[in-house]
């Protein structure tokens, strides 16, 4: 969360209290707490007025501020509010603060998410599981704790976390069953990442034999919520004939969605499929548009491809500075090296000097805004 000026973290830090508490009577007087709409009622008196109201009042008031709902829209009130519902024990305005306050003051944060969790709030339980297992010097037993007593109150994201340091021997002994127990636990109550991780299990050796059948449910499973990896997990397995029979026309639908939903590693796979011709007819110009999705976002396989269209002029012009620009990329990542030096060797020293400049500024995408 930010705490520039007229950001909600600003207002948490610069609010006066006292005001707020202060404009409590104003507030039952013209029954503010009704959320926007006056209604006629007799104040409270001052000493009456702060027990008379639930802090969960406060809280949805505060929302209802920032959010601009019966009421005109502000941050500093909405953070008034809220701070006042968390002064007063709720647990889910305690959360609330502690999340705008992870940006620019971690130990309050910190703090504020306790005070939840100690009433067993679960999301902010696993939250202080994540803040424990992820800061600079990560506290992995801590978080073991906190993640838990989420996962005793089944949040999803706890169960996940809590098996991946199972999995890991983070802050626990290594315990590759107990990991399993539990991502068997979060998939089984639909958590999709659960559902791939597990699938991905499946296909090694650490529960025993390889099960194919078992990894197709599950990634299968993750692939109908329309997790991003699973898509690529699925049409694997119909492209392998592992967990189901082999069918090239149900891997490219399948990788097709997640093309649609900027999956690199669908995308790159559909730049084969058109290449090569699979399940599909052959078209080099969308062989290139697909690759070209997926080596955007920094994936190898589709730089090698991309690559090799431009050498060949396949879909798109012959290309000698691109074609090794990309190969220069793959090469960064572990493939396509001698390809890119064998291209060289057919290259000007103008073509080679802006080809490797073109490398060196390329940043990659975190992910394509759409197809066209």
């Amino acid at each position: 969360m930010l705490a520039k000026r007229g950001g909600i973290g600003y207002w948490f830090d610069h609010m006066n209290v006292a005001v707020a508490r202060r404009s409590l009577l104003v507030v039952f007087s013209v029954g503010v707490l009704s959320f926007g709409f006056a209604q006629e009622k007799a104040a409270p008196t001052a000493s009456e007025a702060p027990e008379k109201v639930n802090p969960k009042d406060y809280f949805e008031l505060g929302l209802r501020y920032l959010d601009g709902k019966g009421v005109a829209a502000s941050v500093a009130e909405g953070a008034k509010w809220i701070t006042l519902a968390a002064e007063g024990g709720y647990p889910e305005a305690q959360y609330f603060l502690g999340r705008v306050k992870e940006g620019d003051n971690l130990a309050e944060a910190i703090q504020w998410h306790k005070k939840a969790a100690e009433q067993n709030h679960a999301k902010a339980q696993a939250r202080l599981g994540w803040l424990y297992s992820h800061g600079p010097n990560p506290d992995y037993a801590t978080a073991v704790k906190w993640y838990r007593m989420a996962a005793d109150r089944q949040h999803g994201q706890a169960l996940l976390a809590l098996a991946k340091m199972y999995e890991e021997g983070q802050g626990v002994p290594m315990d590759t069953k107990e990991a399993a127990r539990l991502y068997l636990q979060a998939a089984g109550k639909g958590d999709s990442d659960a559902q791939v991780t597990l699938g991905n299990l499946y296909l090694t050796e650490k529960l025993g034999a390889v099960n194919h059948h078992e990894a197709f449910k599950w990634f299968r499973q993750a692939a109908m919520q329309k997790n991003r990896e699973a898509f690529s997990k699925v049409a694997y397995c119909y492209e392998r004939g592992h967990g189901t029979e082999q069918n090239f026309e149900e891997a490219f639908r399948w990788f097709l969605k997640g093309a649609e939903a900027r999956d690199a590693v669908c995308l790159a796979s559909l730049g084969r499929y058109y290449e090569d011709g699979i399940a599909t007819g052959r078209d080099y110009q969308q062989a290139a548009k697909y690759y070209l999705l997926a080596a955007e976002q920094g994936d190898s396989f589709a730089q090698l491809g991309i690559a090799r269209l431009y050498r060949a002029g396949r879909g798109v012009t012959k290309d000698y500075v691109e074609a090794y620009k990309w190969l220069d990329l793959a090469a960064a990542q572990g493939i396509g090296a001698e390809v890119r030096d064998l291209l060289a060797r057919e290259m000007t020293a103008d073509q080679l000097a802006e080809a490797k400049q073109r490398s060196a500024a390329f940043v990659p995408q975190k992910r394509v805004d759409q197809l066209k």
